[in-house]
């Protein structure tokens, strides 16, 4: 009896085990061979019981990580869906008045946009000239009008010339605007006649009323008299009577007689003032250039011009990219996703790849896909990656280089390894992956591209946990690079 007795109160490593494991565990564990006495596990089997069941909680503790990130997602997805209705519907300042005598620029009135307001030619902005559509639904700064502003007058030949320069350089040698009415005549004539009455000036050019005639101030991108005729360079410089004219002279002492240009124009041999042109002097000179892309020369002026999907900045130098995805000017079809890019757009459609050895994928969002549950004997497919995600990046030619232009972590880290590697893709001799902490790891461009070009790089994040892979993420990233660097 106290033998008994002893034999319970010093019980067996194994048995104390069982108790202390759930029962479909210690089933599992009775069901393996036991040892010679047919009554309990040696500590040798035990233990190796032991790191078997810890094999299957780490999967099973995996599948259930990606369970869960997958109703994350799907989440994520729908309330991103409900706060984009949300704003739509919502979410928007009210209308703004646009001055008189002036343009506003922009049209999107919802929360966190800007508008821009300008004066027509001869008239100053007095208030905000951009105004941001707040959280509170008002609209920053003041609202802005336009008032007159007087230029400077002379007679000459009977007729009375106004001119009027919104926007002088420092060094007076043109007049710095970004339209072609920075100089502003106002002619009157004896005759009463408007030769603009006509609408001369094709292509969008602006006429200027003279003695009897009219000079055509033309859009970027045409010449001629009438602005009838295109033209393509690195920069324009337009040729007809606007560009030379008299000087203002005063009389002076008894015969004498002093003269002066306008500012944008220099007297020369004959006594007649000719333009300057800004665009032929400083812009061939990447030290001196004074627009960021294209220059038009105009006269006493001269305006800088962006490339087709940009829009030229408030500063009147720079270019800034149109978002045609935002603006709705795209041309994707149905079930095509937008993105953006510098200077223009691009239609995608990721896809999912197609069944194969016994792995499929199902899409859980418009850039992700989900690998589905594999049959228990497959190893190809729990080899296969347990999600694929597309990313899309607009890159900006002869970008500074090293740049990180992509990250890759996991939200909940199970294993005790991470390991991050490129797979393939076109044009992966520009990229590298570099470890920037224990559990991210980030896509760096080493080489300037020149655009325009198309990069595609595969990444791939494997989990390990003493070595066993618990799962792997796929990356497809695909950069579109830009003709420009700006």
């Amino acid at each position: 009896m106290r033998a008994h007795t002893a034999d319970k109160s010093q019980a067996s490593p194994s048995a104390m085990l069982l108790v202390l494991l759930p029962v479909w565990l210690a089933l599992g564990i009775l069901q393996l061979p036991l040892g010679s006495t047919q009554e309990c596990l040696s500590q040798q089997q035990a233990l190796g019981a032991v790191r078997q069941m810890q094999k299957l909680l780490v999967v099973q503790e995996a599948a259930h990580l990606r369970g869960t990130q997958g109703l994350r997602q799907q989440l994520s997805v729908l309330q991103s869906h409900l706060q984009r209705q949300a704003t739509k519907r919502n979410e928007t300042c009210p209308q703004p008045a646009v001055p008189l005598n002036g343009r506003m620029l922009g049209q999107n009135v919802r929360v966190g946009h800007d508008i821009h307001f300008v004066c027509n030619a001869g008239f100053r902005l007095v208030g905000s000239e951009t105004r941001i559509c707040q959280h509170n639904r008002t609209w920053s700064g003041t609202q802005p009008f336009c008032r007159s502003e007087e230029g400077q007058g002379w007679a000459a030949g009977g007729s009375s010339i106004t001119l009027s320069c919104r926007v002088p350089l420092c060094c007076s040698l043109s007049c710095r605007d970004s339209s072609p009415e920075a100089l502003v005549f106002t002619s009157s004539f004896s005759s009463g006649i408007d030769d603009c009455s006509s609408n001369p000036c094709a292509n969008g050019g602006t006429c200027v009323d003279g003695s009897q005639s009219y000079t055509c101030l033309c859009s970027p991108g045409w010449s001629g008299p009438s602005c009838q005729s295109p033209i393509y360079a690195y920069w324009v410089t337009l040729s007809n009577a606007s560009f030379s004219r008299q000087p203002r002279c005063a009389e002076g002492r008894p015969g004498s007689r002093r003269c002066s240009c306008d500012a944008g124009f220099q007297m020369r041999a004959g006594g007649m003032c000719h333009d300057v042109d800004e665009c032929q002097l400083f812009q061939s000179n990447p030290q001196t250039r004074i627009c960021l892309h294209d220059c038009l020369n105009l006269p006493g002026s001269y305006r800088c011009l962006c490339p087709p999907g940009y829009l030229l900045h408030v500063d009147h130098n720079t270019c800034e990219d149109v978002d045609e995805c935002t603006r709705k000017q795209h041309n994707c079809t149905q079930g095509d996703l937008c993105i953006n890019t510098f200077g223009g757009h691009r239609c995608v459609r990721p896809k999912c790849p197609p069944p194969r050895h016994n792995t499929s994928y199902v899409k859980t969002s418009a850039f992700q896909c989900e690998r589905n549950p594999c049959p228990m004997e497959s190893r190809a497919c729990r080899l296969a990656a347990t999600s694929i995600s597309f990313h899309y990046l607009p890159l900006q030619a002869n970008s500074t280089v090293p740049r990180v232009l992509f990250k890759m972590s996991t939200t909940r880290f199970v294993g005790d390894s991470l390991r991050f590697a490129i797979m393939g893709g076109r044009g992966q001799g520009v990229f590298a992956v570099r470890r920037s902490d224990r559990q991210t790891g980030e896509l760096v461009l080493t080489s300037p591209v020149v655009g325009p070009a198309t990069l595609e790089v595969e990444l791939e994040m494997s989990e390990f946990s003493r070595k066993v892979l618990l799962g792997k993420h796929i990356f497809k990233v695909t950069a579109f690079v830009s003709p420009y660097e700006f």
